[in-house]
């Protein structure tokens, strides 16, 4: 049986990622938890539409954290409390913001399957497989037209989801799904929902002529990738393709082959393709990636010594300005007699200033013009007035820094 979200790992990894998948290969999920948590919650306020949402999510978050959630029958660990209550917040903030809200009519975590022929099946039958986030009936209306539809909803908690997921595999998935099932829509309507960003994508996919043309296209691009994962050698592995797709792959640091693609010289070589350093490039700023997320959450509390310095955060001063650097920068620059005056006179070009959000770099470039250091408008204390001019428009913090640091 193929399921949409590990057919993903072949596309956006490779072949042999699926492979190790199937092999039960250790792999961090922690990127994962908050996602699941505020799909946990979304859950539960569809099924219990008539019940507090506030109340819903933390009886949701007590589950996760004591319980954990399964997948396909198969129960995962407790989740971190951090992990847990994240993903609640970021729910809770969609729910409060989104203007359409949900809609009572919604089920929650609805799984379709069909067999080798594209028709609807037991899970047990399936030949292809999805568990869909939303699916609800939904309408079209206008002056002229009125229509039925069914709506599949996708929930993302990824910053960088855009317009761009409703062309992913797993959304082709859906909607060849959903399409089997209720063949009599007249639309289906697709979403993508980006929750941190409270930003939903939308296309309607109409059942006429063209329509049938596109769902006959996407049946035709899935069964290539299901080709593709049933392709397996004879050592029982698919093959494996190192390079870039190894950034974000959760297996990289278990990979045989990126384990391989080590820089491709010994000093005796005396010429190598850029092509084949490239390659081993990709893969081993993948495999730092992956390591980077296991040693930040390792050195929370503190560094850790390695001979000749740290690996860990670090805490470094920095300037970042505040709620009064743009009138600062604007009395600097505009000089006026009578700054209460101008300032009333000028809110457009404080405004402007606010929204530009100067930095240090832009107000060391301001005391730059202002204050010369050089040329017929040089300043003799032009050292002491520009950063005067700093100290005043920006404000000294502490942030930490991850990486390795020299002793």
């Amino acid at each position: 049986m193929h399921r949409s979200t590990t057919l993903n790992l072949i596309l956006n990894q490779c072949p042999f990622a699926l492979t190790l998948y199937e092999a039960h290969t250790p792999r961090d999920r922690d990127v994962f938890q908050s996602g699941i948590a505020a799909h946990a919650v979304l859950q539960a306020v569809i099924e219990h539409p008539d019940e507090d949402p506030k109340a819903l999510a933390e009886s949701a978050v007590r589950e996760l954290v004591t319980k954990g959630r399964g997948f396909y029958g198969v129960p995962e660990p407790p989740m971190d409390v951090h992990a847990a209550t994240e993903g609640r917040d970021v729910a809770l903030r969609w729910l409060a913001r989104d203007f359409d809200g949900i809609d009572p009519r919604w089920k929650a975590e609805v799984m379709l399957s069909v067999d080798r022929e594209w028709n609807p099946c037991a899970h047990d039958k399936a030949w292809l497989h999805a568990i869909v986030d939303v699916v609800g009936p939904c309408e079209y209306e206008d002056e002229d037209f009125a229509a039925d539809g069914v709506l599949v909803k996708d929930w993302k908690t990824s910053f960088a989801t855009d317009d761009g997921a409703l062309d992913s595999i797993q959304q082709k998935i859906q909607a060849v799904l959903v399409a089997a099932h209720y063949p009599d829509a007249a639309f289906i309507r697709r979403q993508v929902t980006s929750l941190r960003m409270v930003r939903t994508y939308t296309h309607d996919l109409w059942m006429d002529d063209e329509g049938a043309e596109t769902l006959a296209q996407w049946r035709t691009d899935i069964e290539h990738v299901c080709a593709q994962a049933d392709a397996v050698g004879p050592d029982g592995k698919r093959p494996a393709r190192p390079g870039p797709r190894c950034g974000g792959c959760p297996y990289v640091l278990r990979c045989e082959a990126a384990r391989e693609a080590r820089p491709p010289w010994d000093g005796e070589e005396e010429w190598v393709h850029p092509g084949d350093i490239a390659v081993r490039y990709a893969v081993m700023v993948a495999m730092v990636a992956e390591m980077a997320k296991t040693l930040r959450h390792a050195t929370k509390e503190a560094p850790i010594e390695v001979d000749g310095g740290t690996v860990g955060i670090s805490i470094i001063e920095q300037r970042k300005p505040t709620p009064e650097t743009a009138a600062t920068l604007a009395r600097a620059w505009f000089d006026p007699d009578d700054w209460n005056a101008w300032e009333r006179e000028n809110p457009e070009v404080l405004g402007m200033l606010a929204a530009m959000k100067p930095g240090a770099a832009q107000v060391k470039a301001i005391g730059g013009a202002l204050y010369q250091s050089r040329g017929a408008n040089k300043i003799d204390d032009w050292r002491e007035r520009r950063e005067a001019l700093m100290g005043e428009a920006l404000r000294v913090v502490e942030s930490g820094r991850f990486g390795v640091q020299k002793s």
